[in-house]
Order: C-alpha cells, then structure tokens, then sequence
C-alpha cells in the first residue's frame, strides 16, 4: 500500500468515527431499488437517503458501508452497496445530521 492509500484509509477510519454519511439519491433512481431500498433508504425534505458508515466515492462506482438493525430480532449486519456515481444527488457528512434535516 502506498504512502498516500495509507492517508486515504486513515482519514476514510477517522469519518466513520466521528461523522454520519447522508448520501442522498435522485429519486427515480430511489425507485428502482425497489424492495430492497425499503431496507435502507429513509425519505427526507430533501429526498431519499442512505446512512452509510464509510463512503468511498473513487472508482468506478461509490462504495457506501452499511449498517442495518433487524427491527425483530435488533441484531445489526453490515453490508456494502456500490451505485453508479449519476445516482448520487448529493453527500452530507456532519457530526450531528438532524440538524441538516435528516432524521
């Protein structure tokens, strides 16, 4: 790995300590997610959303880390999902994004 990969996965670990990801989605690519988005997008004023741990936006597609809590058994599973860049409207990172209007 190189000097600069190092510095890149030291400040990808930093965000995900300290800061929420709210990576919004054009709605009509919300959409044809479908019944899979239900498990993860969140609707907000300012459209469909996806609260990632760690986003990595290089490459060919943007790699968002994903926790989701089973809401019966509240056990928690990580996952990756990766979309073309032309779904992604915008990205928010704060440490406390209620106050950017996400819930």
């Amino acid at each position: 790995m190189t000097e600069l990969e190092q510095k890149e996965l030291a400040v990808r670990e930093r965000t995900a300590e300290t800061k929420k990801v709210a990576v919004v989605l054009y709605d009509e690519e919300a959409d044809e997610l479908g019944t899979l988005g239900s498990l993860f997008l969140r609707k907000g004023a300012l459209g469909s959303y996806i609260y990632a741990k760690t986003v990595d936006p290089n490459g060919p597609y943007f790699h968002m880390l994903i926790e989701h809590k089973n809401v019966f058994d509240g056990s928690v599973v990580e996952f990756e999902l990766r979309l073309p860049h032309s779904c992604i409207k915008a990205v928010f990172y704060a440490a406390d994004v209620t106050r950017l209007g996400f819930v």
